[in-house]
């Protein structure tokens, strides 16, 4: 939980609140969205928005990443940024599906931000390249 913690706090420090996201309805996945989530909120990000709209999705815990992708397709038009937290191997292929050229799979509470630059419902694989990569170190 410290590392779900530190990568929100890093979240935070580049003022990047969600406007919303698709979580694993895991418990321990829960645990981990509430973590960041509170770090964010902690960090003062920039913005002054409600609080993000957040759907537990079972398919965030079994799905492959071109039915995650639907889900990202499916978030508010008005969000500025979105959270998925789930699992790998799943985790790992959507952000490889978003952007081709990413290296290596996300480690536990690793997080990839990517730039999306359309509508969300017009995403489409490799459209979003991986600006910024958390990977906290595997103990």
């Amino acid at each position: 939980r410290a590392e779900a913690a530190a990568a929100g706090g890093g979240r935070a420090g580049k003022r990047r609140r969600p406007g919303g996201g698709s979580w694993s309805p895991a418990r321990r996945t829960r645990q981990t969205g509430h973590d960041v989530a509170s770090a964010v909120a902690d960090g003062g990000a920039e913005e002054q928005s409600p609080a993000p709209v957040i759907r537990y999705e079972p398919a965030v815990y079994r799905d492959p990443a071109d039915e995650l992708l639907e889900l990202v397709r499916g978030a508010a038009p008005d969000a500025r940024t979105v959270l998925v937290i789930g699992h790998n191997p799943q985790i790992s292929r959507l952000s490889a599906l978003l952007a081709p050229n990413t290296a290596g799979e996300l480690s536990p509470s690793g997080i990839a931000v990517h730039e999306v630059t359309t509508q969300w419902a017009k995403l489409s694989p490799g459209s979003a390249p991986v600006t910024e990569r958390h990977q906290p170190p595997v103990t």
